[in-house]
């Protein structure tokens, strides 16, 4: 990605996704669980294909052999690429419960070596690789916040007073690094503002809520 930053956790991720035929990546809301499965993706190797699909793209009732695609009004028969070719299949937001029978088309898949990464607020069977994320490496976090910015080392002090007020919430991190690029105040300004507080508030207050509302389709 032409935004990518190096997150330590990739290499663990990979030796996850390596040993297990599916891989679910777990964490609140904008925890960074979809940045983290595009850039492991770029990085593995040996599959002869890479597919990514949005829950959004999916119905309740999966059938991979028939896989209906709403973007593009048309239905995939993604079986069949996954159990003849070695496909890493990505499924980003997926918003139900997680059962091992709604991949019992693609058996023929894993046994050649292809493998499934979810990305999901929920936390799947203990039969699944389960990879969580519930909190930004404070070097990640910083690497963000201050990307393509000039950090003077009078700016340390509010760097700082920014993530741990924060949590280092990436989204966040990000959100504050596009207003530092466009000129809409510096690290101490920001730091100080009632209107980033009031927006780091209402991150924090929205992923509260999905952990709060994965707890209950757990």
């Amino acid at each position: 990605p032409y935004d990518y930053i190096f997150d330590e956790r990739e290499d663990s991720l990979i030796d996850k996704i390596k040993n297990n035929p599916i891989t679910v990546i777990t964490g609140i809301s904008g925890i960074g669980k979809s940045y983290l499965a595009r850039s492991v993706a770029e990085k593995l190797e040996g599959f002869d294909n890479r597919l990514w699909l949005f829950q959004d793209d999916m119905d309740k009732n999966v059938q991979f052999q028939s896989f209906p695609v709403k973007r593009l009004a048309a239905s995939l028969n993604i079986a069949n690429l996954f159990n003849k070719t070695k496909t890493l299949l990505i499924i980003d937001g997926w918003n139900q419960r997680l059962d091992l029978q709604l991949f019992s088309e693609l058996k023929a898949g894993f046994e050649i070596g292809s493998k499934i990464v979810i990305t999901s607020q929920i936390r799947p069977q203990p039969e699944l690789g389960l990879f969580s994320v519930n909190s930004t490496p404070e070097r990640l976090a910083y690497k963000i916040l201050t990307r393509d910015v000039s950090t003077p080392a009078s700016s340390e002090e509010h760097v700082q007073t920014i993530i741990k007020t924060s949590g280092g919430h990436p989204l966040l991190m990000s959100i504050v690094n596009g207003m530092l690029r466009h000129g809409e105040g510096d690290f101490k300004a920001l730091s100080e503002d009632s209107a980033f507080h009031n927006m780091k508030t209402a991150i924090m207050w929205n992923c509260a809520s999905s952990r709060e509302f994965c707890q209950r389709r757990e």
